[in-house]
């Protein structure tokens, strides 16, 4: 999951936590937000990347990889 979070938005996500400005499950429930909506941002992006030079069966098999790569750090 650490590749779909960026260290800017997960460092103010701990300074909240630390100032007690958000509860434990909020902190989890925003990383896990942002993690699904950058993993979203990536799909999206190898859909829509027809001119990349990769075929359909190709950007399949990427965003498979990507979809294996969540799940098992989904844990």
């Amino acid at each position: 999951m650490a590749k779909y979070l960026k260290q800017g938005f997960v460092r103010e996500l701990e300074w909240q936590l630390n100032r007690e400005e958000i509860s434990y499950s909020k902190w989890v429930n925003l990383m896990e937000e942002e993690c699904i909506k950058n993993l979203t941002e990536d799909i999206n992006d190898i859909i829509n990347s027809e001119n990349s030079g990769l075929s359909a069966e190709q950007r399949l098999k990427e965003i498979k990889k990507i979809n294996e790569t969540f799940c098992k750090t989904k844990v």
